[in-house]
């Protein structure tokens, strides 16, 4: 992890535009948005750690590729264990996110022309 850490903190730094972008109370319901050049596709990252380690932060840099090919990237973080019990994790991580409308919000930075063909969801357990 000590690999990714770095490499995400390298490429915070240089793509740090909509970070911390919040969809919840908790101070974990945070979404870190990655836009690529043109209005285009958005994929969603919910990183693993088994609910209970890790953070969006860790994983920045897998941003890189995606935006290579156009696509918007939305690292979602979340709740950890013990702070949520696994069993209440999902609901109290993906409720606020359609309470708050973060989607509508990340399809718009996405695609302002509304243009948008898919959305992505890629759920990681690293």
């Amino acid at each position: 992890m000590d690999n990714f850490n770095q490499r995400s903190a390298a490429w915070r730094q240089t793509h740090g535009a909509h970070l911390d972008l919040s969809y919840g109370a908790a101070p974990r319901n945070r979404i870190d948005y990655f836009a690529a050049p043109k209005p285009g596709t958005l994929l969603i990252f919910i990183h693993g750690g088994y609910w209970q380690m890790r953070a969006k932060e860790n994983f920045s840099f897998l941003a890189a590729g995606p935006l290579a090919h156009g696509i918007h990237v939305a690292m979602v973080g979340y709740t950890l264990a013990p702070d949520i019990s696994l069993m209440g994790n999902l609901p109290g991580k993906l409720l606020p996110l359609a309470q708050h409308n973060h989607f509508t919000i990340l399809n718009e930075l996405a695609d302002p022309d509304g243009s948008l063909t898919r959305e992505v969801c890629l759920l990681a357990d690293i």
